[in-house]
C-alpha cells in the first residue's frame, strides 16, 4: 500500500499541492491534519489501508478517523465506509436522501432518511425537515429516552426497597397496614408517578457526552445507595421519635385472633409507617426527575407535577384533620375511633410527620442534584474514554 500514490484531486492533505505517498500522508495525519477523500481514492486505497482491522492500517486506523469528508462515493463505497467505522466499535449514524443511500442506511446503527422516498423505507428515522440538523434531534431524543428508561427502573427499584424495609419493621412490631393504605400506595401513588415521570421532555441542548449505557454503572449504583441511605435514616429517626413520645402506647397484637387480622391496623405504628412509605416514595420520584444533561427538569413535566401534588394532597388531607372520613377509611390514627380508647395523634406529632416529609424530600433532592447530577456525573464522564475515541476538531 505504501507504493500507491494519490494526486491532489483524489486526496487533499491540508493544502499540499503535490502528490504524496500513503506513508507521507500518515505522518501528516498523525500530526493532526484533516483529510477530504473522494470515492476514487477510497476505492484505490482499498481494504488494506482504510480498513482499521488490517495490520497495515495500524491499530487506530488513522486514515479513516482523520478523514472528515468522503465525497463522490458510490453506494457500495458508502456501505464500506459505514462498516469500517462500525468495526472500530463506534456507534455509527448515516444520513441519506436517495435510493443510493439505502444500503448504508440499513447498515448503520442509526439511519436517518432526509426524504420520504426509497430511503425512508429502510431507515428507522425519517426527517420531515430535510436537514442534517435532524441528527441532533435524534441524539437529544435518544439520550433523553435512555435516561428516562433508567429513571423508571430506578424508581421501581427504590419503591420496592422502601416498602420492603418498612414492611419488615411493621411485621417485627406485629402490625399491618390497612387495605386502603395499600391501595393508595400501589394503585394511586406508584402507578401515577411511574406513568408520569416518563413524560419528561429531552433537553433543549445536546450534551457534550453521552449518558451511561449500563444500569450497573457507578452513577446509578451511587444514586440508589444514597437514596436508600437517606430514607432508612429517616425511617429509623421518626420511629425512634414516635416511641419516645409520652403519649405513645406500644401495640400488643398477641391477644388478637388470626381471623381478626384487620384489627392489627388500628395503632400508632401502622399510621406512622404508612406515612413514611408514602413520603419517601414521593421524595424518590421528585429527585429522579430533576433532569440533568439529557432531560428537562420536573417543573416542565406538567402531568408529573399534577400527579405528585395530587397524591401529596391526599396525605395532607389524611393527617391534618381529626376524625375525617378519609382517616376512617384508611384506618389512620388521626381518627379517634381507630385507636380508641387511646387518644388520636396529637397536633404536634402531625406537624412532626409533615416536617419530616419536607426535610426528607429536600435532602434527597439535594443529594441527587449535587452528588449525582453534578460532580458524580462529571467523574463518570471522565471515566468513559470512549467518548473521546474519535479525534474531532471544531
Amino acid at each position: 500500500a505504501d507504493q500507491k500514490t494519490m494526486t491532489y484531486s483524489q486526496v487533499m492533505v491540508g493544502a499540499l499541492p503535490k502528490p504524496i505517498s500513503v506513508s507521507e500522508g500518515r505522518s501528516a495525519l498523525l500530526a493532526g491534519t484533516e483529510v477530504v477523500m473522494t470515492g476514487a481514492a477510497f476505492r484505490l486505497l482499498g481494504d488494506d489501508v482504510i480498513n482499521p482491522e488490517c495490520p497495515d492500517a495500524g491499530a487506530q486506523g488513522p486514515l479513516l478517523l482523520q478523514t472528515r469528508v468522503f465525497a463522490r462515493m458510490q453506494p457500495e463505497d458508502k456501505v464500506k465506509c459505514v462498516e469500517y467505522h462500525m468495526h472500530l466499535g463506534i456507534v455509527t449514524g448515516m444520513c441519506g436522501d436517495g435510493g443510493n443511500d439505502c444500503g448504508a442506511l440499513r447498515t448503520a446503527h442509526a439511519g436517518i432518511a432526509l426524504s420520504s422516498a426509497e430511503a425512508s423505507i429502510v431507515s428507522p428515522f425519517t426527517s420531515h425537515e430535510k436537514t442534517v440538523m435532524s441528527v441532533v434531534d435524534v441524539l437529544r431524543e435518544g439520550r433523553g429516552a435512555l435516561a428516562t428508561s433508567f429513571t423508571s427502573v430506578k424508581f421501581q427499584l427504590m419503591y420496592g426497597q422502601v416498602v420492603c424495609f418498612n414492611k419488615i419493621i411493621s411485621y417485627g412490631w406485629g402490625t399491618l397496614l390497612g387495605s386502603w393504605e395499600w391501595i393508595y400506595l400501589d394503585a394511586c401513588l406508584c402507578l401515577a408517578l411511574a406513568a408520569t415521570l416518563t413524560m419528561s421532555l429531552p433537553s433543549d441542548k445536546l450534551a457534550p457526552s453521552r449518558p451511561t449505557a449500563s444500569l450497573l454503572s457507578p452513577l446509578h449504583i451511587c444514586s440508589v445507595f444514597f437514596q436508600l441511605t437517606i430514607h432508612v435514616c429517616t425511617t429509623l429517626t421518626v420511629l425512634y421519635a414516635l416511641r419516645s413520645q409520652p403519649w405513645f402506647v406500644p401495640f400488643d397484637g398477641s391477644a388478637i385472633p388470626v381471623t381478626n387480622w384487620f384489627e392489627m391496623t388500628n395503632n400508632y405504628e401502622s399510621g406512622t409507617i404508612f406515612m413514611l412509605m408514602a413520603m419517601e416514595v414521593l421524595a424518590v420520584a421528585l429527585s429522579l426527575t430533576l433532569g440533568g444533561d439529557y432531560r428537562q427538569s420536573f417543573y416542565k413535566n406538567v402531568p408529573f407535577i399534577l400527579a405528585w401534588a395530587g397524591v401529596y394532597g391526599i396525605l395532607v388531607a389524611l393527617v391534618l384533620p381529626n376524625g375525617s372520613p378519609l382517616a376512617r377509611l384508611f384506618q389512620f390514627a388521626s381518627d379517634p375511633t381507630i385507636v380508641a380508647p387511646l387518644p388520636p395523634y396529637p397536633s404536634q406529632w402531625k406537624a412532626v410527620l409533615l416536617v419530616a416529609a419536607l426535610l426528607n424530600t429536600a435532602v434527597a433532592v439535594a443529594v441527587e442534584k449535587v452528588l449525582i447530577l453534578g460532580p458524580g456525573a462529571e467523574y463518570c464522564r471522565r471515566r468513559r474514554k470512549r467518548d473521546h475515541h474519535i479525534p474531532l476538531r471544531c
